[in-house]
């Protein structure tokens, strides 16, 4: 915990010695002895760090150093305040000349006399704790030395050690672990003389020591030839020189063993052999553990490795003899684990959580002994909750199993109570000790630097996706982020994030094509105990649902509010030193006390509805914010003076309805990134979802030349002759340049002189024709760009082009390229081929107007993912791609379609519900015939489409049928009472089968329908009528029908326009009623449904849209001709029931005006 302390004090005291360097160079600007204040406070913060800096090389702090170092950072804290208000007040003399210097001197002479008794203040808080850490003996306690023999334990505890609690697991007690296990062990068991290493990585609390003990203990294993299999616990707290004597004490407990290790070829073992042992330096003991494994088969188990040097000074005891040894180790950092499987024949294995099922069965057999004997349908309910927030942990789920077991009232308000206060449970509940001991060895592991970073995360709320770059943007803006040699302060955050995913402390959510985590997820637990340190630490402060504001001191310091409610009466410390204010979502309501949070360092409130105009003006007042994001709110105009925000980094204003900034903006010179604009969704593909930028913030001359800082410029328009492309090229920090061009008259010239200027710095380059005339060609002007940005990683192109530039085939750095509505030819794909780091192509609408796409064999060397969306009428031809992994297709109006590559393997895959010829066509093309056997199996509402997928007469197209009545009645009943042979009495009867005629067949209706009337509490005759008689008003209402509703509308709302109003008319025919197809063509024209197509009469239109009826499915055959002709149909009483509701809607009405 301490960690965390220094690290936060530390930022605070050095933000603030840094501050007050700069004051104290302007003497006469002061008052009267405030400079000697300053002087003081400068000098004792300087020595507290010192001090500090020396704390966090020793362990075992009490809680009087940790009090002391709490004290620190509040002065620290408060006297920054009251610097930056000083400065806010006065302004910085510096650029002054003489009389107007004076002139303020005299005018803030009230204000600085006010600031000066603050300081007094403050200098005697500093000098009081100063003394305080003398008069109560806050000494520097023993130093912990890890390669020594005088180490101190950091978590000594009475507690059991977890890990052996895993050693020690029954078999019997143990879910999910037989499939895993039997893997490793056929691994293991393989034919390879080699020393292997297997790495098993996962979160704390997982089951890494259980799983490596049982495959260590299998009967396979066990019967091996192994010549030992010892089990040593590395542990965070790792000591070579201890680990190797008990490794070899742990070798030697025969006295053949003995021998060979000390180098005796005969007799006896006698304790003379081991006389001074605690002596021998670290490599003699290395060597002797080498000499005695020479000769030996082994398998060993180093359990919880948390570093790679302590992998690597293990490593060199482990003789490569030939023997098929086996080492099998487990950590929770993934650079370890690569770390330790360096060789190709090495695995790694990321241990995974329990399914739903699984965690179920251990959750129940921990409280009542065994899986089978299930609760109440009260506790049910209650245990899905908790077991939610176990998120499939073993460990927190054995351990919350442990604690209800002992619990005398087995009831729901009990269960619920541990449930709501688990992080209360997890600090005080000694049942819970092991768990929170596991997790906080995660967090207890952390480099100081990272764990004010990773307490940062407790702000959000439960299961809430973090995004990684917003959160790396606020580490900075709060002060967590130290500078590195060489590297932007992007770089170092970006690093802390990446370290937390190797760790196994957040969960990656969305994994970019690269492996790049883009976002993340703090499991529930921990962040149960993240929690309970931010508040022990007056780290922040929260208000939740139904909740009082949890707040642990009189000043909050960063204030997270995910419910509004009771705050009035909840609020009673002072919010005026707020740094950090998040507001969730959901919250309905701005708090009363937003106004006075004026030294905001911090300034989230995305996709809140309830921000008014006086709450956006409000934000100008807050002169200390950095970060500041309205992404996805409806403000519409940015206040007139955001200029005053001097020392704003971050303006997130994504999807908001802001065109254009404030003049004052040109004041922002501290500015880093800008993002603007707003994006629709233009693909369905689950991989790669294009979103085409459709508006851009406009920016008035003047404004980003003053922002010399800028990184990121996200989506600026660019109308006309705009002045703003010509200062763009002043920006020489920039990196990632987002540009909409509204009017292809732009002043291309001075964009492209821009260019050339931010050739070094420029890494993403993305430019948008948006409203291209017909037949221009703007993107032909950067064949005119003499300098190129050679170094960009990731370029995108929408907009016509001739063909691509050619410095294209001089990106030697690009492995990410977009293309869309350029037309271009099959040139541009053999430029596109050669570029040696290219991994990601995506080529989306008319980006390729070619009859065929081809990608020769020799390109595309490096080439890992492909996406080709919507082109139409272009056959693709694959002749390369070996590290091709991923080909995605697919069009807006088709579902996704994704594809691994199965160019040398036999498959068999399912294509779920294909509705349109053209998504098959995409598809086919991924798929290729390579004579292995393999099978494709499709679904369909569609005929002509199944006809489409089976056109090789070997392929098949089965009608797959409605139930029988028997097999109807069987699902019916089963559903509602358990078992098909628990019938209901008469009355029952005669109702269940009016119900079952309106379902016709259809199992999503009869389980639906089954599960609604199982939910009843009364299984009366009446109640089922009520139902019956009543189905479209519970399908519109009822949740347990929705699944129902939605897969019967989707066959409605895929149908084309012209079709829909004729679909709709089929509802003015009763239940049942046979529709013969002439009356009803001849209808639908009568009724104006029917439009003219060239060459074919009316009724040949018409009949074609009875056919197309019949082809999707969503019409019952009565009558066929003997040519296979349709003469008659039935609509199926449930989607009777769904146009019904549709023409409720007006939907008919809509269609027709």
């Amino acid at each position: 915990m301490e960690g965390v302390i220094f690290s936060l004090t530390e930022g605070a005291v050095w933000s603030l010695l840094c501050k007050l360097g700069c004051l104290l160079s302007q003497e006469s600007w002061l008052v009267q002895g405030v400079h000697g204040d300053m002087q003081y406070i400068k000098d004792e913060l300087e020595s507290m760090n010192s001090f500090l800096r020396y704390l966090t090389t020793s362990e075992g702090h009490d809680d009087q150093v940790r009090i002391w170092m709490k004290q620190v950072r509040e002065i620290a804290y408060d006297a920054e305040d009251c610097i930056d208000e000083f400065i806010h007040h006065l302004g910085e003399p510096s650029g002054m000349g003489f009389i107007r210097k004076l002139l303020c001197m005299l005018s803030t002479l009230v204000c600085r006399r006010r600031i000066a008794i603050q300081l007094q203040e403050l200098k005697a808080r500093a000098r009081d704790v100063g003394e305080r850490r003398s008069r109560y003996g806050v000494v520097l306690p023993r130093t912990v030395h890890r390669g020594g023999s005088q180490q101190l334990t950091k978590h000594a505890s009475l507690h059991l050690d977890p890990q052996l609690q895993a050693l020690f697991t029954e078999e019997a007690q143990m879910v999910g672990i037989d499939e895993p296990r039997d893997a490793l062990v056929r691994w293991l068991m393989e034919d390879e003389p080699q020393l292997r290493v297997l790495a098993i990585v996962g979160f704390g609390g997982l089951g890494k020591t259980t799983l490596a003990r049982m495959v260590c203990e299998s009967p396979m294993v066990k019967g091996a030839d192994f010549q030992c299999c010892p089990l040593f616990i590395v542990s965070q707290t790792f000591n070579i020189r201890t680990l190797f004597r008990h490794m070899i004490r742990e070798l030697i407990q025969r006295p053949q063993k003995a021998m060979a290790i000390v180098g005796g070829k005969h007799g006896h073992f006698t304790e003379e052999n081991f006389k001074g042992i605690e002596r021998w330096e670290v490599a003699v003991l290395a060597e002797k553990l080498r000499r005695y494994l020479q000769d030996k088969r082994y398998i060993m188990i180093l359990d919880d490795i948390w570093t790679i040097s302590a992998w690597e000074s293990i490593r060199c005891a482990l003789p490569e003899n030939k023997k098929g040894s086996r080492v099998i180790v487990t950590t929770r950092n993934e650079d370890v684990a690569k770390a330790c499987c360096s060789h190709p024949q090495d695995w790694i294995y990321k241990i995974q959580r329990l399914s739903d099922a699984t965690s179920h069965e251990l959750f129940f057999k921990q409280i009542f002994g065994s899986a089978d004997k299930l609760p109440t349908d009260e506790l049910e309910e209650v245990s899905n909750s908790i077991l939610k927030k176990c998120g499939g942990l073993p460990l927190a789920i054995k351990s919350i199993g442990s604690l209800l077991a002992s619990k005398k009232n087995r009831t729901k308000q009990e269960w619920q109570k541990v449930c709501d206060n688990l992080g209360s449970e997890l600090e005080s509940n000694p049942t819970l000790e092991g768990a929170k001991q596991v997790l906080t060895l995660s967090y207890d592991d952390l480099p100081y630097h990272l764990k004010a970073c990773f307490l940062y995360l407790s702000i959000f709320p439960e299961n809430y996706v973090i995004k990684r770059g917003p959160l790396v943007r606020r580490w900075i803006a709060e002060g967590f982020v130290s500078q590195r040699h060489g590297l932007s302060m992007e770089q170092v955050a970006e690093s802390y994030f990446d370290e937390f995913v190797a760790r196994s402390i957040v969960q990656p959510v969305r994994i970019d094509w690269n492996g790049k985590v883009r976002s993340c997820r703090v499991h529930d637990i921990m962040l149960e105990v993240i929690i309970s340190k931010s508040l022990e630490e007056n780290f922040a402060s929260f208000l939740c649902d139904n909740t009082s504001l949890l707040v642990s001191h009189d000043k909050i310091r960063r204030l997270s509010i995910h419910s509004t409610h009771n705050l009035v009466q909840t609020t009673s410390a002072s919010v005026s030193h707020v740094r950090s204010f998040t507001m969730s979502a959901s919250v309905e309501e701005v708090p009363f006390f937003f106004p006075q949070l004026r030294m905001l360092r911090v300034l989230d409130m995305q996709g809140c509805s309830c921000l008014s105009v006086n709450t956006v003006e409000c934000i100008c007042r807050f002169f200390q914010l950095k970060y500041l994001s309205l992404r996805n709110t409806k403000v519409c105009k940015l206040p007139r003076l955001l200029g005053n925000l001097k020392h704003l980094e971050t303006l997130d204003i994504r999807a908001t309805l802001v065109k254009k900034l404030p003049a004052s903006a040109k004041n922002l010179s501290c500015m880093k990134h800008l993002l603007f604009g707003h994006k629709d969704q233009l693909t369905r593909t689950a991989s790669v979802k294009y979103l085409r930028p459709c508006s851009g913030v406009e920016m008035a001359p003047g404004v980003v030349k003053n922002m010399a800082a800028l990184q990121s410029l996200v989506h600026i328009m660019v109308k006309e002759h705009s002045l703003v492309l010509r200062e763009i090229g002043l920006l020489q920090n920039l990196r990632k340049l987002n540009v909409l061009f509204r009017n292809v008259e732009a002043n291309w010239k001075a964009f492209v002189e821009s260019l050339e200027k931010l050739a070094s710095p420029l890494r993403s380059l993305s430019i948008h024709i948006l409203d291209e005339k017909e037949h221009s060609s703007s993107l032909d002007i950067l064949a005119y760009v003499e300098s190129p940005p050679l170094l960009l990683n990731n370029f995108s192109l929408t907009g016509k082009l001739k063909s691509l530039p050619p410095w294209i085939s001089s990106l030697r750095n690009v492995s990410r390229f977009t293309l869309r509505k350029t037309k271009l030819h099959a040139d541009a794909i053999e430029v596109l081929g050669d570029l040696p780091n290219l991994m990601y192509l995506k080529l989306y609408h008319d980006s390729y107007v070619d009859d065929c796409i081809v990608f020769r064999s020799g390109k595309f060397t490096k080439l890992t993912m492909l996406v080709i969306d919507n082109l139409e009428n272009t056959d693709t031809t694959y002749r390369c791609g070996q590290h091709l992994t991923q080909i995605v297709g697919g069009c807006p109006s088709c579902p996704e379609s994704e594809f691994v590559t199965t160019s040398s393997t036999r498959y068999i895959m399912i294509l779920d519900d294909i509705w349109s010829i053209s998504s098959w066509d995409s598809i086919r093309c991924a798929l290729p015939d390579n004579k292995k056997g393999s099978r494709v199996i499709v679904t369909t509402r569609n005929e002509d489409v199944a006809k489409t997928c089976c056109s090789h007469r070997q392929d098949w197209i089965y009608k797959i049928q409605r139930l029988s009545d028997a097999t109807s009645r069987e699902l019916f009943f089963k559903r509602i009472f358990g078992s098909e042979d628990k019938l209901p009495n008469d009355e029952l009867e005669e109702v269940s089968n009016s119900i079952l005629k309106k379902c016709g067949g259809l199992p999503l209706a009869i389980m639906s329908i089954g599960s609604l009337l199982a939910s009843k509490k009364n299984r009366t005759k009446q109640e089922w009528q009520k139902v019956c008689d009543n189905l479209g008003s519970e399908l519109e209402t009822n949740p347990t029908l929705e699944g129902a509703k939605q897969v019967l509308t989707l066959s409605y709302d895929d149908l084309p326009y012209h079709l829909k109003a004729c679909f709709l008319y089929l509802s003015i025919f009763p239940e049942n009623y046979v529709i013969k197809r002439g009356p009803l063509v001849r209808r639908w024209i009568a009724e104006g449904f029917i439009s003219q197509r060239y060459g074919l009469s009316m009724e040949q239109i018409a009949e074609s849209y009875f056919d197309e009826f019949v082809a999707r499915s969503i019409v019952q055959l009565v009558r066929s001709d003997w040519n296979g002709k349709v003469r008659s149909c039935r609509l199926h009483d449930i989607m009777l029931e769904v146009i019904c509701l549709q023409i409720t809607r007006g939907e008919l009405c809509i269609l027709l005006t």
